[in-house]
């Protein structure tokens, strides 16, 4: 809550103000062993083998790689099987479903999607 007095904030600035003012200056044995530290890092990175780069591994590795590896692939492949499946021997539903729509037997033609409704659903 505040007091509308200022004079805690006139105090905290002052504090600042002097943390600001005095930058404090590292030491020499400090720079010392970073500077150490930093040549072991250098000399451990221009020892280090270069890690030999992977060659191509085909058509098949590329195919692979732009499905997304193998977890796509075997999803792509499970519904290719289903969908073999289904075509080759399909359930009898689904064999009427196709039948009715493909030569025009179904009667769903006579349902009224809007019954009871009128046009007001298309008026908005």
């Amino acid at each position: 809550m505040t007091t509308g007095d200022d004079k805690d904030d006139k105090i905290l600035d002052d504090m600042f103000q002097a943390a600001r003012s005095e930058m404090p200056e590292p030491s020499d044995d400090l720079m010392a062993r970073v500077i150490a530290e930093a040549d072991q890092v250098a000399e451990a990175w221009a020892q280090a083998e270069a890690v030999p780069v992977a060659t191509s591994g085909g058509w098949f590795r590329s195919l692979l790689d732009a499905v997304g590896g193998w977890p796509a692939a075997s999803g792509i492949v499970t519904a290719g099987m289903v969908g073999l499946v289904v075509g080759v021997s399909p359930p009898q539903t689904l064999s009427d479903f196709a039948e009715g729509y493909i030569y025009g037997t179904s009667d769903s033609y006579l349902v009224d999607p809007y019954d009871g409704f009128g046009f007001a659903a298309d008026e908005g």
